[in-house]
């Protein structure tokens, strides 16, 4: 397949934001381009006709050898897998099939969880960008510059990552 029937999206995870992921994903159905595989940080998506869609996102609490089964249930209920990674299973159906359960519950305890190992973690890297601009010697040879802003430039840009997943997840728990 060419990479002109190919798209490959960046995307954060679907716990930071699935809601929206799964508009997305429905809006480019709407120009031809259908979710056909998900990697950890990537969405491999494939030209075709435009259709109207809708996702869904599950996240079961299932064994190997319920797969099977589990599977056999969405697609009775008109329900098709469009990809599945991490334990995360993406779904696709015509705008007309009826909405299927997924485990909201399981999603907000897993928000919490990223949370509270995200969260020192963002404190860490603001202690440490700040140590950087308050303690920085005021001589240094020309390595030394580099190496210095080299190491406040990755501290400061895993704080505004950390930072921003911060906000996205305790964005998301308040809207619960």
């Amino acid at each position: 397949m060419s990479s002109s029937e190919t798209k490959k999206l960046i995307h954060w995870g679907w716990i930071t934001g699935e809601e929206r992921m799964l508009r997305e994903l429905e809006r480019y159905a709407k120009e031809g381009w259908f979710l056909r595989k998900c990697t950890m940080y990537h969405l491999i998506l494939e030209k075709g006709n435009p259709k109207e869609l809708q996702y869904t996102v599950d996240l079961p609490k299932i064994e190997k050898d319920g797969e099977d089964e589990y599977l056999q249930y969405f697609k009775e209920t008109g329900w098709e897998l469009a990809c599945n990674n991490n334990g995360y299973y993406v779904f696709y159906a015509g705008k007309d099939a009826s909405p299927i359960h997924t485990d909201k519950e399981l999603l907000h305890q897993l928000r919490k969880g990223r949370l509270k190992v995200i969260m020192p973690l963002t404190i860490l890297f603001l202690i440490v960008t700040i140590g950087f601009v308050v303690f920085s010697p005021m001589s240094m040879s020309s390595m030394q510059e580099i190496i210095y802003t080299l190491l406040a430039g990755i501290s400061g840009g895993l704080l505004g990552l950390f930072g921003m997943i911060c906000v996205t997840l305790l964005r998301i728990q308040n809207h619960f």
